[in-house]
């Protein structure tokens, strides 16, 4: 039996692997639990970005080191228009949904699997227009 991991740091390890689509759009504005300090429309008005929490976490009864979570990611497409927020959201979508086997250096995405996606209104202290979704995702500390 393995230790427990940090699920988090393994599905932003995912999200900020340079050369795709999502890191074209995002960079490396990528933040968990909370957007980061400045996360306003002065600061990074110009940044598009994914702020993401896991909403449930679950650990598998026999491994601690495997976990099947449901994780909330809020896409921020850096401008007041709507569809910048669904562009981030579709490359979200390319980078994470469908994932087996996705290696990184704190564990392995086993599955990911989008539940929902919608778009939101604004976020509160904001004009930012936000996509808001759900996967499930079961992630492991091996690799």
């Amino acid at each position: 039996m393995g230790a427990m991991i940090d699920t988090s740091d393994v599905v932003k390890e995912w999200l900020v692997v340079e050369g795709t689509g999502l890191h074209t759009l995002v960079g490396t504005h990528v933040a968990t639990p909370v957007a980061p300090a400045g996360f306003n429309d002065t600061d990074m008005s110009a940044a598009a970005a994914i702020v993401f929490h896991p909403a449930s976490e679950q650990v598998h009864p026999t491994a601690v080191d495997k976990n099947d979570n449901i994780y909330v990611f809020k896409c921020y497409g850096g401008s007041s228009k709507y569809s910048d927020a669904r562009a981030v959201f579709r490359a979200l979508v390319d980078r994470l949904h469908g994932v087996t086997g996705g290696e990184t250096a704190s564990g392995r995405i086993e599955r990911s699997d989008l539940i929902s996606g919608q778009m939101g209104p604004p976020e509160p202290g904001t004009t930012r227009p936000v996509h808001i979704s759900q996967f499930q995702i079961m992630i492991t500390g091996e690799t």
